[in-house]
């Protein structure tokens, strides 16, 4: 009898657990996940950067989009994205740093690596598959594999 009502109280508590939980889903389709940049086209010169041996990334998960250099110990940029079916607006860039209360960053010295020109910046969505995605600014055409 004890095993019957401990069941009873256990599977009551899985469903309640489950009913309680509130998960948060992403519209983001392909765009989620772990992005390679692979390479850089610079549009006013036509010069043709080369990245595939660099460890630079940009990861994508629900609402926020981390960029983050794996082969520098520096901290990486977190930053608040919206995407529509052609276009991608980063607004706001923020630099990781618990300690240091995650500092806004208005100076495009940081983002350039990563394929940012400017805050914010705005990115024509040229090709978004389940492996490629390619996406273009003013000032640049950047190429991505996902990891």
């Amino acid at each position: 009898m004890r095993k019957k009502i401990l069941s009873i109280l256990l599977a009551a508590a899985s469903v309640l657990g489950i009913a309680s939980c509130d998960v948060e889903s992403s519209n983001n389709g392909n765009f989620d996940g772990m992005w390679h940049i692979t390479q850089f086209d610079t549009l006013s010169n036509g010069k043709i950067c080369d990245m595939s041996l660099e460890r630079r990334f940009w990861n994508v998960d629900t609402h926020l989009l981390q960029m983050r250099d794996y082969n520098e110990k520096a901290n990486f940029l977190t930053t608040r994205f919206e995407l529509s079916s052609n276009r991608l607006i980063i607004s706001r860039v923020y630099l990781y740093d618990r300690e240091g209360g995650d500092p806004e960053i208005t100076n495009e010295f940081f983002v350039e690596p990563y394929g940012m020109w400017q805050i914010p910046d705005t990115f024509d969505v040229e090709k978004l598959e389940h492996y490629k995605m390619t996406l273009k600014s003013k000032k640049y055409r950047i190429y991505f594999e996902k990891y």
